[in-house]
């Protein structure tokens, strides 16, 4: 069985729910990069517990994370991943990352 984390550049996002694209639109710009919930909807998510609608961020990454995860410390092959699925030590927070037009030295300072 594995989790799902929901995730904004390497901010995880919690309550998250999903945003109509029109909504959506609006509230973020067209065309906003987002995670979508089937064809009419994208994912919306909140910084620590705060749920008001002026409060949403778009979810940019959904990481599956094993429910017993080896743990490894994160490099290159977390960073710029492409699927995903995760286990290392970062919880999700840097899978794929370093792909997300971040700088890498940026990326992994987080990761420390």
């Amino acid at each position: 069985m594995a989790t799902f984390k929901y995730f904004s550049g390497t901010t995880e996002l919690v309550h998250v729910r999903p945003m109509r694209n029109t909504d959506f639109w609006k509230r973020f710009g067209f065309p906003r990069r987002g995670v979508a919930y089937d064809g009419f909807s994208k994912f919306i998510g909140f910084v620590n517990g705060r749920t008001m609608d002026a409060d949403a961020v778009a979810v940019e990454r959904v990481i599956e994370y094993k429910r017993n995860p080896s743990l490894h410390k994160c490099d290159g092959r977390c960073l710029h991943a492409k699927g995903r699925n995760c286990e290392c030590s970062c919880g999700g927070a840097n899978h794929g990352a370093g792909s997300m037009g971040q700088p890498l030295a940026q990326v992994l300072r987080k990761a420390a």
